[in-house]
């Protein structure tokens, strides 16, 4: 909308700004900091309906102070029609915000604030020692598609339901945990129909159910507990079709993985993409009997494309030609954050730095 000067002398800032599209002032207010678009919220009625939306449609909390304020702003009002609860989309609980275990009131308070997120499209829930049991048996989201959390074996039972409650809606499941579980007999399996991505322990991945699932992506995070990991319980991975790409994030020690490439193999063949990291100061280069191992166990894939180990190696052009031979679908190799690239031919030598992904490393 274009106003001459001799308009713009005679109207208002507040006149031109209720003249502006909604779509206009959204996407100004996009582009605001919190604590301005907190303060654009107090000039009018029109920019506190638009903005209060933005305001609280993420909510990060990483401190006990966060959550204690979070906790008391919150409650006041919070089964009200229009409360700012029912318009986030967004919830994460770091790990940080809760040191042991929270007291019965604040967990109380916490789970009638979340049961109350009409609107959540996504919620990850870091802290381990907290009782998530009235919230899995509570909750219910409408419009749910990530789930990030721990599971637990007092919480199992509710966690399966939860997730299975909303089966409609969820197409990326993170359940993960840091230590040995045991399942009571005849626990309910997870059925998502529309699930696409996964990232579990291999241990978890009985609880689940592939069968005519659209699965395209799961991450393992691999513990020292994990290794005795069996092959029996990647049996109902077999039959997803459209399972592309496999990543491995590893706690453990080196045999663990190469354990796991073998399982993998056998099991995933039609694979496109694997990748292997070394968490924390866990990696160790690759020595040359690891390398044939790892050769052995590549050609057993049948659609690999790519390929990466976070790991320095004592000759990289070696290794490359070695696996690139073990494995002639393969057409990209990245070691250590080198990329090597195959030709019509051969292997060249290092073409291009890959860009290091550090999400994963900050992955818990």
């Amino acid at each position: 909308m274009i106003f001459m000067r001799s308009a713009a002398r005679a109207i208002s800032l507040k006149s031109i700004i209720a003249w502006l599209p909604n779509e206009c002032l959204y996407i100004i207010l996009e582009c605001l900091a919190t604590p301005d678009l907190a303060a654009m919220c107090r000039t009018s009625r029109l920019l506190r309906n638009m903005g209060t939306q933005m305001l609280y449609r993420y909510v990060t909390i990483c401190s006990e102070v966060q959550l204690e304020r979070f906790l008391e702003g919150f409650w006041r009002g919070v089964a009200e029609k229009e409360s700012p609860v029912r318009m986030i989309r967004l919830f994460v609980l770091e790990a940080s915000a809760v040191r042991g275990h929270l007291i019965e009131a604040q967990g109380k308070k916490l789970t009638t604030i979340l049961c109350n997120m009409s609107a959540l499209e996504f919620i990850r829930l870091q802290p381990y020692s907290m009782d998530y049991s009235a919230l899995f048996q509570k909750a219910r989201f409408p419009a749910l598609a990530t789930f990030h959390g721990h599971l637990r074996t007092e919480t199992a039972v509710a966690a399966t339901d939860f997730l299975n409650r909303h089966s409609a809606t969820l197409n990326s499941v993170t359940i993960i945990n840091p230590y040995p579980i045991e399942f009571a007999p005849g626990l309910q399996r997870i059925c998502l129909p529309g699930l696409r991505d996964v990232c579990t322990r291999p241990l978890l991945l009985e609880l689940f159910d592939f069968n005519d699932v659209p699965l395209t992506k799961i991450t393992f995070l691999t513990h020292a507990s994990d290794a005795d990991t069996s092959a029996a319980s990647f049996a109902n991975l077999r039959g997803v079709s459209t399972l592309q790409n496999v990543t491995v994030l590893s706690y453990g020690d080196r045999g663990q993985r190469l354990t796991l490439l073998h399982i993998i193999a056998a099991n995933l063949p039609h694979v496109q993409n694997l990748t292997f990291t070394e968490m924390w100061r866990n990696r160790a280069p690759i020595s040359h009997d690891d390398s044939n191992t790892i050769a052995a166990a590549l050609e057993k894939f049948d659609a690999l494309k790519v390929l990466e180990f976070r790991n320095a190696v004592g000759n990289p052009s070696d290794t490359v030609v070695r696996w690139g031979n073990a494995c002639q679908s393969l057409q990209s190799i990245r070691l250590n954050g080198v990329t090597f690239e195959r030709r019509e031919t051969d292997w060249p030598v290092t073409k291009k730095r890959a860009v290091v992904n550090s999400d994963a490393e900050d992955h818990s």
